[in-house]
């Protein structure tokens, strides 16, 4: 997604986020050649490299796969005559109670949208200027 309102609707984050060929796109220009280069570092590490030239397909990235280990315990009590009680403990995650780096759940929420560069489009010129920081993800 676009950090910003690139189709003109007045809504920020809905704009499907087109990803350059290279530095010399001619529908791209950029604020500045530092923000360029940190683009392209990005894009070139990341799977957007793919849809260079095109608009990046909706739902096109996906969470890293999670892996957790948890663990249950339980207990039968006897109370009166046929009646029982049920008592449990459960322990999510007990791979990171074992060691901090383990177990980490690193994922987005179903609803995120992740802004790639802000952007606004040039009507005069025809080209969205582009601006990007790392920060900017």
């Amino acid at each position: 997604m676009f950090a910003g309102d690139a189709n003109g609707d007045g809504f920020t984050f809905n704009g499907r986020f087109y990803v350059p060929t290279g530095p010399a796109d001619p529908k791209v220009r950029w604020n500045s050649t530092t923000a360029r280069d940190n683009f392209f570092a990005y894009v070139n590490s990341s799977s957007l490299r793919k849809y260079s030239g095109e608009v990046g397909p909706r739902n096109g990235e996906t969470s890293l796969w999670v892996q957790t280990v948890d663990l249950k315990i339980t207990q039968t009590v006897p109370l009166y005559r046929e009646r029982n009680a049920e008592v449990f403990a459960n322990l999510l995650n007990v791979g990171n109670l074992l060691n901090r780096k383990w177990g980490l759940l690193q994922e987005l929420p179903f609803s995120c949208k992740r802004g790639v560069a802000g952007t606004t489009y040039d009507a005069a010129s025809g080209q969205y200027v582009y601006t990007y920081t790392p920060s900017t993800l």
